[in-house]
């Protein structure tokens, strides 16, 4: 047997390789490097794990549920009912968040220096990383906004 023969009779006796996906090269501000991991996608023990991004998610999740403001609203307030304040009103995002979910909208307005005034930390990461943790802030809409739904949805079958 010539070794062209025997290398595909090998090959065709080995199991598949699992299918290999790269997961999201993540960039390490300490080291100044880039990781790129790859990632079995049949074996969820390689999976790498965004621990800031999930840090970001709950915070602004908490945000989302805890923030409130009273007096006068942010500039910038065109009078449209869509949730955001108008002069002398308090403002809670859980406000806009219930009309958005009334009307199956799917944009939340989100002041920045409410942001900053709340959690300056969570502020940085969103400015310095905004397209980073994007995926986190929007996962930590849909808690919030299932969570709304979900207490919605209870109440007015109590009715």
């Amino acid at each position: 047997m010539d070794d062209a023969s025997d290398a595909g009779s090998v090959a065709a006796a080995l199991p598949p390789a699992a299918p290999v996906a790269p997961a999201a090269a993540q960039f390490n501000p300490d080291n100044q490097q880039v990781r790129d991991e790859r990632v079995d996608v049949n074996a969820g023990a390689n999976v790498s794990v965004d621990e800031s991004g999930l840090l970001v998610t709950a915070r602004f999740v908490n945000f989302l549920q805890e923030f409130h403001q009273a007096g006068p609203a942010s500039p910038g307030t065109d009078g449209e009912d869509d949730g955001t304040p108008t002069d002398g009103e308090s403002y809670s995002y859980l406000t806009q968040l219930q009309m958005m979910i009334e009307r199956d909208g799917s944009t939340l307005f989100v002041d920045f220096d409410h942001v900053a005034s709340f959690d300056w930390e969570l502020k940085e990461a969103i400015e310095f990383e905004t397209y980073r943790f994007d995926p986190f802030l929007r996962q930590g809409l849909t808690q919030v906004r299932k969570r709304r739904s979900a207490r919605s949805a209870k109440e007015h079958s109590l009715l």
